[in-house]
């Protein structure tokens, strides 16, 4: 991807976010082409599609305009369907008398310019871990299904209409430190009505931290929670001390520091070090998810070895593994049966494993080592 390509790109998310026009030379195919399919990589299609054509940048008559178009119709009809089935599940859980937190982009949509800039592919919510079965009731007999087995920190259902629910009853990342804070989540939320309870700002914005540093140690994040800093930074009050203390429980202070540094200079025309210009490679070489290469890389550091790290992915070990089934906390003996268990499942999807082994053989140690050591987010 071009420069231009990129400061353009970031150009038109700024203008969505303040409203305001943006000038432009006339832009070719193939730039539209790289917009579309950078944007449709770390899913702000939508921000881009609205963007190029409330600024006159893309013809009618371009090959990509039908796409864009579709894009941000797409995005706009799926918010509201998100709306609606959140109304359903508070309406659910007031008459069953359940207390929950909105999570996530749930919440963070309301502070955006328009809900359906702020998209997301499923809809957060905490429950309290006693009440996780009944809340799971509640909600299949009005219709939703349950996928799967209860997991390490969620479990998941489908609405009638397919709308995915992670139905969360803990927010913890698996990382140790982090953890500690994130499960002192209801002890910052403030009751909002009936049964509803939401983050305290201090506490909302430390948890979409954490959960940045989460995806990012395994693999990294997408463009739209550094578009999500911008609106933390300039719409949502916090109070600091509280905040910082908060991130320095969770040893994220630095994170957290280059993480607005990226920002910055992705929306706000800040400066950028060596630091700063290796996580946006890490991050724009990745998707929404990251990149399962760069999890590879990290995973083998880690563990100490290749050969390490491929065998806790075969014999995983009983700490992770009951993370997947939760019976393993009380019950350690079922873990050769839960090795069988997880082997036939996962050897159904054949063609990621065989991605796997290939990327763990032919791994390299790069800058993301020491990236992920400046930011105090692995030893």
């Amino acid at each position: 991807m071009s420069e231009n390509i990129s400061k353009l790109f970031f150009s038109l998310i700024k203008s969505e976010l303040v409203n305001e026009k943006i000038e432009y030379t006339q832009l070719t195919d193939e730039e539209i082409k790289e917009l579309f399919i950078l944007s449709k990589k770390h899913d702000v299609v939508n921000l881009i599609a609205d963007a190029l054509i409330r600024n006159n940048l893309i013809e009618t008559s371009s090959p990509y305009y039908a796409k864009f178009r579709y894009e941000l119709k797409y995005s706009v009809g799926f918010v509201a369907n998100l709306e609606y089935e959140i109304e359903h599940i508070r309406s659910v859980f007031k008459k069953n008398h359940i207390s929950y937190i909105l999570l996530k982009g749930s919440v963070l949509r309301n502070y955006y310019p328009e809900p359906w800039m702020r998209t997301s592919c499923d809809i957060d919510v905490l429950v309290r871990d006693e009440q996780l079965d009944e809340a799971v009731n509640a909600l299949t007999q009005t219709g939703y299904k349950v996928e799967g087995n209860k997991h390490y920190h969620d479990i998941n259902l489908y609405a009638p209409g397919g709308m995915h629910l992670e139905l969360h009853h803990n927010i913890k990342e698996r990382e140790e430190k982090m953890d500690r804070v994130l499960d002192k989540v209801w002890q910052y939320s403030v009751k909002v009505n009936d049964f509803e309870y939401a983050e305290s700002p201090e506490f909302f914005r430390f948890h979409h931290i954490a959960h940045m540093a989460y995806h990012f140690i395994h693999g990294g994040c997408g463009i739209r929670s550094f578009i999500d800093l911008w609106i933390f930074e300039n719409k949502i009050e916090t109070d600091d001390k509280i905040y910082r203390d908060l991130l320095k429980q969770a040893n994220l202070e630095k994170f957290e520091k280059y993480a607005f540094k990226l920002m910055h200079y992705w929306l706000d025309n800040g400066g950028a070090d060596e630091q700063i210009l290796n996580m946006e490679h890490y991050i724009l070489t990745g998707s929404t998810y990251g990149s399962t290469e760069k999890s590879v890389i990290i995973g083998n550091y880690k563990a100490g070895s290749k050969f390490k790290y491929f065998l806790n992915r075969i014999f995983m070990p009983l700490e992770d593994l009951a993370t997947i089934y939760p019976k393993l906390y009380k019950h350690k003996w079922l873990l050769p049966f839960y090795q069988i268990s997880r082997w036939t499942k996962i050897f159904k999807k054949r063609k990621s494993i065989k991605q796997e082994i290939n990327l763990t053989v032919n791994s390299k140690e790069d800058y993301s080592i020491d990236m992920m050591k400046n930011l105090d987010l692995i030893n």
